[in-house]
């Protein structure tokens, strides 16, 4: 009986190791996610800024309805609040921008 407690113990041992080395490994990719998540929100402009000399221009506008949504991050709320639009206005445009991108990218 002894042989198999001790046996036991050195198992659960090992594990334990292993599991640490996981956590360890898993806590070093969440910092580099969370460093570049946090690099990537610092470095995107503001709204103002990203809709500047669009003016009447919807073309332009829609572009950079495009770009808010995919390259930087802002939501579905954000925008339409900014351009004063509904959100499912926001949200059919940068979708028909996307399909824009896509069919120039297969050509």
């Amino acid at each position: 009986m002894a042989e198999i407690q001790k046996q036991y113990e050195e198992f659960n041992e090992a594990i334990r190791l292993k599991q640490y080395e996981d956590n360890a490994t898993l806590r070093e990719k969440r910092d580099i996610v969370l460093r570049k998540l946090k690099e990537r929100l610092l470095a995107h402009p503001s709204l103002d800024e990203l809709f500047e000399g669009t003016g009447d221009d919807s073309g332009a506008r829609d572009q950079r309805i495009y770009e808010a949504f995919r390259l930087h991050s802002y939501t579905l709320f954000q925008i339409p609040e900014h351009l004063g639009l509904h959100y499912s206005t926001i949200s059919r445009i940068a979708k028909r921008e996307a399909e824009k991108r896509m069919s120039k990218n297969k050509t």
